[in-house]
């Protein structure tokens, strides 16, 4: 008998709920449970309502990972969760049973869709590297970006690693036991400080004891992401 599993979707209100609602159509009858959280840029107290999924809807901190954290408390602590942004689209039902399968490994805490290749590099190399740019901090201090994610893991109390490895924040299933251990995710203002949250959560799954992995040798296999290319190596050129 497999563990549970709940489905979390995070949706932008502004956008509207059309990719939301074609992908709850997609999933509902595949797991037990869907969350469906809504940032709203005009919200000032979370509101829960339950009428067919339960619904959060609550103040636009943290986009997607945010979102996803709120939702923790109301997964059953013996279920398996997979965080879908809404812009995501099911390519093969088997997920279910390939995700359940790799976590049948204890050491397997979180599946994604997409490694980030780019950052596959030691800290001190990626300082040295393009993606090493200079950020304005509160219009008045410059900083890079390498600097500043690393003093958000120390804020956070994340051990950075050897690297900067991560999965992509667009599709994140974790195991029961390893989202129990993460309790919730941290949380970034900023657009930066939200990426130094996306691989701060990866970091934060080695340190408890954990590995994450890709779910496929190519990534998207199981779900794609309509603003990614399926090679997983860039954005569509729009």
């Amino acid at each position: 008998m497999r563990n549970k599993l709940t489905a979390v979707i995070s949706n932008y209100a502004p956008r509207g709920q059309e990719d939301l609602n074609r992908l709850v159509s997609q999933i509902e009858n595949l797991v037990d449970k869907v969350l469906i959280v809504i940032n709203d840029d005009s919200c000032t107290q979370s509101r829960v309502k339950n009428s067919g999924h339960l619904t959060i809807t609550r103040a636009n901190r943290g986009m997607n990972i945010g979102a996803w954290s709120e939702a923790i408390q109301y997964c059953d602590s013996d279920s398996n969760v997979i965080f879908l942004q809404d812009e995501c689209r099911l390519v093969d039902e088997r997920f279910i049973d390939v995700y359940t399968n790799k976590f049948s490994d204890a050491k397997i805490g979180m599946i994604g869709e997409s490694l980030n290749p780019k950052w596959n590099l030691p800290w001190e190399k990626l300082r040295s590297s393009s993606l090493n740019y200079k950020l304005l901090i509160d219009n008045t201090t410059f900083c890079n970006r390498v600097d500043l994610y690393l003093s958000c893991f120390q804020t956070w109390g994340i051990h950075p690693g050897v690297n900067g490895t991560h999965l992509r924040s667009l599709v994140w299933a974790f195991s029961s036991q390893a989202i129990k251990a993460i309790k919730s995710f941290p949380l970034g203002l900023t657009k930066e400080e939200c990426i130094a949250s996306e691989i701060g959560v990866c970091k934060l799954v080695n340190q408890l004891g954990f590995e994450f992995i890709q779910s496929d040798e190519k990534p998207f296999t199981f779900f794609e992401h309509r603003e990614w290319e399926k090679h997983g190596l860039h954005k569509k050129l729009h």
